[in-house]
């Protein structure tokens, strides 16, 4: 039961970030559903949340994100919401779970080995699966969509936007956590390890 009441505590906590994020984005970006007409943002602030999730809390997060993927253009922007963006949202859930994975798989350390054991620091990690699951995204989200609605052409070009566009906004996103956790830490409202210098990663919890 205790384990139930933490799960229930951090999706409600992921959805929460996802739905701010989401908002911030649509403020900052300047932009609407309808005039994107699904050309896709340079800097898509809402991938940095699925990286964020998929990498620290794994499966356990998936309810949060996809709430978040369902609820964040509708509640941006309901008139103009469809239902084949829940669909790509979907995708991209999934192509960060494949991006984590892989990095398992094929186990990059300083020398790239598929028999090495995980040896990440956060950031190295993280830029990875970012990178990796951008194009994942960029490629299958596209794909997908096309598939169910053809109305919508997808040129190289966009394919190309979504992968500058996750990359940039999840970097930004997680420039702007390691400033805001860094503030708070001189401030003094927040702890640190001061015994490590690194913060490592385990990606099998």
């Amino acid at each position: 039961m205790h384990k139930f009441y933490n799960l229930i505590k951090l999706n409600t906590f992921m959805l929460m970030v996802g739905l701010i994020i989401w908002y911030s984005w649509s403020v900052m970006a300047l932009t609407t559903l309808d005039t994107m007409d699904w050309k896709g943002s340079l800097v898509y602030l809402p991938h940095g949340v699925r990286v964020l999730g998929i990498v620290f809390f794994g499966w356990r997060v998936f309810p949060a994100l996809i709430l978040a993927e369902l609820i964040g253009p509708y509640f941006i922007e309901p008139q103009h919401y469809f239902d084949e963006w829940f669909v790509g949202g979907i995708v991209s859930i999934i192509s960060v779970s494949m991006a984590v994975q892989l990095l398992k798989w094929v186990n990059v350390d300083r020398n790239i080995s598929f028999f090495r054991k995980l040896n990440f620091t956060n950031y190295r990690f993280l830029l990875l699966t970012v990178i990796i699951s951008a194009l994942f995204n960029a490629i299958g989200s596209n794909i997908v969509v096309q598939f169910f609605m053809p109305d919508i052409l997808v040129e190289p070009i966009t394919i190309f936007r979504f992968f500058i566009g996750d990359t940039l906004g999840a970097i930004v996103f997680f420039l702007f956590l390691t400033l805001m956790f860094t503030t708070l830490s001189e401030f003094g409202l927040i702890n640190r390890n001061k015994r490590s210098k690194k913060i490592t990663v385990d990606i099998d919890k």
